[in-house]
């Protein structure tokens, strides 16, 4: 029996979707980036707890050099997600990253102002085409079940809800469950 195995390369610094443009997080983002989780700070918190530890630009900077460092050994790929004009609506990343099975995790997080227009989904799917194009066999999006427009982006992109995980989270809101949607490589058309 072959081995399955994937060539550990970077992916290009910049992706461009029909309506959004993923770029390699930078430093001189990280005032961007704050404001954003900021002035959305509750809203993101609910389901994501970094964002209530986010509480200075320099906690912005240290995840990005983190991000950097990480991206320079093949480990994770984060990206700032911007909209087609220009401006700064979230952040999406390839993580988990298991080269061996060609396997890895999505996840992302979108401005509250850009919600409702189909943006993340646009950003999604231009990384995931990256990361098909490599050879990656199966993608996964993992999200808190209460979080219905987190939940409702795989599905509208034709990831299959493999899963509950019943409890496996503990958060701002005590325990909860994980939906996995997993999408493999032959069934991204």
């Amino acid at each position: 029996m072959k081995k399955y195995t994937l060539k550990k390369s970077a992916f290009p610094a910049v992706l461009k979707g029909r309506r959004t443009v993923l770029r390699k997080h930078h430093p001189k983002e990280a005032n961007a980036v704050f404001a954003a989780i900021d002035k959305d700070r509750v809203r993101l918190g609910r389901f994501l707890p970094w964002a209530l530890l986010t509480k200075t630009p320099k906690h912005t900077l240290a995840f990005i050099a983190v991000s950097l460092e990480k991206w320079k050994i093949r480990d994770s790929f984060h990206y700032a997600v911007f909209s087609a004009d220009g401006q700064f609506i979230g952040g999406i990343g390839l993580f988990d990253i298991q080269w061996d099975h060609g396997c890895a995790e999505i996840g992302y997080w979108l401005t509250q102002d850009a919600e409702g227009q189909g943006l993340m989904s646009d950003a999604v799917r231009t990384l995931e085409a990256a990361a098909f194009q490599k050879k990656f066999h199966r993608l996964e999006i993992r999200c808190d079940p209460a979080n219905r427009k987190s939940s409702a982006v795989p599905e509208r992109l034709g990831y299959h809800l493999d899963g509950r995980l019943r409890q496996n989270k503990h958060g701002t809101r005590g325990w909860h469950d994980t939906l996995v949607f997993g999408k493999l490589g032959p069934e991204k058309f």
